[in-house]
């Protein structure tokens, strides 16, 4: 899955894993089956792990149970499986994870501590629309979301709604 000296920035699928790799080559390993992401040092050695926040972690559970009960099979209530896009790191070396959510598009996450910070899009728009099922990518305050037909750049602003 991983070697020392084959960093790279992109999401991989492994074992039904997405899998991240920092410019300090830690491994950072999403497990959509607990909804949980865990760091790796370049040896393999566990460092850390932390879970998706709440009520995220709650909306992508259900929706990963509808999905599952949408193609017969039988859902599992205690299922704690999720569902989400893809993993990578961006430019600064922050994680960014993206989801099938109508509320939150991505968490941008500290790949230190784990603080995730989330990146909204209205479920309404077309931004919105056009990232769906993208592959993404981030640099400074922007996110770049290429699918097959498409390269949508997203600017990011702080949320200043609370203030």
């Amino acid at each position: 899955l991983y070697r020392p000296g084959a960093a790279t920035a992109r999401g991989l699928w492994g074992n039904g894993l997405l899998v991240a790799v920092d410019g300090r080559e830690r491994v950072h390993v999403f497990d959509g089956a607990i909804g949980a992401i865990l760091r790796f040092d370049s040896a393999g050695t566990f460092e850390r792990a932390a879970t998706l926040p709440e009520p995220l972690v709650g909306r992508l559970r259900a929706r990963a149970r509808l999905t599952y009960a949408d193609f017969g099979g039988k859902p599992d209530p205690s299922s704690r499986a999720v569902n989400v896009g893809n993993l990578t790191v961006s430019s600064d070396g922050d994680l960014l994870l993206s989801f099938f959510d109508p509320e939150i598009f991505a968490l941008i996450i500290n790949p230190d501590s784990y603080v995730a910070t989330e990146v909204r899009v209205p479920s309404d728009s077309a931004s919105w629309r056009a990232t769906r099922g993208a592959r993404l990518v981030s640099s400074d305050d922007t996110v770049f979301a290429l699918t097959l037909s498409h390269l949508n750049a997203l600017v990011l602003r702080p949320d200043t709604s609370a203030r």
